[in-house]
């Protein structure tokens, strides 16, 4: 088609906004809409638009569609059918598959670039009236409602959910590693129904209730726990309960024991007014159809619970625990240059090769040496720094220092 161009991810963002500024009626049907989309429209708000998303789907950000509907409160309509990524002006079309910053699985940010889209422009004025046509006819379908206030709030419950049960988005074909998405690709875990937890563990006497349940599940006795009461100002508070598939990454502070305890979709039975919450526990944390083994992070995730005062005697969601780590810079005490010149150091002294607790131990050493102190989340940093400067990563790394030793063992790092 004459005047048509190809659009990829990076390039379809400024084609849109030239959309959106052109002069005429912006007409846009697209299904989904994640953080930060609403923004698109920040210069534009005067000028005729009508827009049809899919509210009902619970993959459109409640917070985004509410801005939307201050900005055009009687031009914004929701069609639980839509499932289309139309963009049009007098001038221009871009269809393709591009959402609005997320996509039908709830992804939002960064988690977004891990897919390839693909959309083209189109300047030919009979394929633009079509378009505009097809928009008309779907606008006054009997399904495509105004939204309201009272939809937004619906959606708010279906959007958790959704966020919740979305993919972990993998850019390598690499085993899930739960602290490297920790320190370094944290959107990951956002808004999933995950809590870590740390504070004294004390002895249960449920025994003869704990033998009786796991017979009734098929469960081995040893697999499965139970929480007596939640909440740790009232243990007999009922509400506000986990949903089942709750994790919780709870560790005893007063021992080496830990687990991963999931919460079972068993009725709730209570013993003298305090609920009883049975679990299973494991040392791994299913994320959808991701598992990650937290067996080989339990001390570095045991230090950096530690760092977050919140987290103690408390059940702090795993949303809440990224948020405070970024606001602490637990990651940057000293200059990552710094960082990275200790674990180069330490490689070094460790003639070029060495497993991941052995550079732990050198750069250690090689801090005190210096007279400089030694954070608890020292093994977070070192291992970040390995990673980030890791041909292998995920993530954009400044030079290529470190490679993984393949066939060497498991955490055996070597100088590139």
């Amino acid at each position: 088609m004459e005047g048509a161009l190809l659009l990829c991810r990076k390039s379809v963002l400024p084609e849109i906004e030239n959309v959106i500024a052109s002069v005429g009626e912006l007409r846009v049907a697209v299904a989904f809409w994640g953080r930060g989309s609403a923004k698109l429209f920040e210069t534009s708000r005067d000028q005729p638009t009508k827009i049809l998303c899919n509210l009902e789907s619970g993959a459109c950000n409640p917070q985004e569609i509410a801005t939307l509907l201050s900005n055009f409160p009687a031009t914004l309509k929701s069609n639980r059918n839509l499932h289309a990524k139309i963009w049009c002006s007098d001038d221009s079309l871009i269809l393709g598959s591009s959402n609005a910053s997320a996509n039908g699985l709830a992804l939002e940010g960064d988690e977004v670039t891990g897919w390839h889209e693909a959309n083209i422009c189109i300047r030919d004025q009979g394929a633009i009236r079509e378009a505009q046509s097809w928009f008309d006819d779907l606008w006054d379908d009997e399904l495509s409602q105004h939204v309201t206030g009272e939809m937004i709030r619906e959606a708010e419950l279906l959007w958790q959910k959704r966020r919740n049960q979305r993919p972990v988005v993998k850019l390598a074909n690499t085993a899930p590693d739960f602290l490297s998405d920790l320190l370094l690709r944290p959107e990951r875990l956002q808004d999933r129904s995950v809590f870590v937890s740390i504070y004294r563990w004390r002895a249960s006497n449920l025994e003869a209730e704990t033998k009786e349940q796991a017979d009734r599940l098929g469960l081995d006795v040893d697999d499965l726990d139970v929480y007596e009461g939640w909440h740790w100002n009232d243990e007999t508070r009922t509400d506000n309960l986990p949903a089942p598939g709750t994790a919780v990454i709870d560790f005893d502070s007063s021992s080496s024991e830990w687990g991963v305890f999931t919460i079972l979709n068993v009725p709730v039975s209570q013993r003298d007014g305090i609920p009883l919450l049975w679990a299973t526990r494991s040392t791994k944390l299913a994320i959808g159809s991701t598992v990650y083994d937290l067996s080989t992070a339990s001390d570095d995730l045991r230090d950096l619970i530690l760092s977050v005062p919140t987290a103690k005697n408390d059940y702090l969601p795993l949303s809440d625990f990224i948020a405070t780590l970024k606001a602490k810079d637990v990651f940057h005490s000293s200059a990552p240059a710094t960082w990275r010149d200790y674990v180069y150091q330490a490689l070094q002294a460790l003639g070029g090769e060495a497993k991941l607790a052995e550079i732990y131990d050198e750069v250690r050493r090689s801090r005190i040496a210096d007279g400089k102190s030694t954070p608890r989340h020292l093994q977070a940093v070192v291992r970040k720094e390995l990673e980030l400067n890791s041909p292998d990563s995920e993530v954009h790394h400044t030079r290529d220092l470190f490679r993984m030793a393949r066939g060497r063992g498991a955490g055996v790092w070597r100088l590139t």
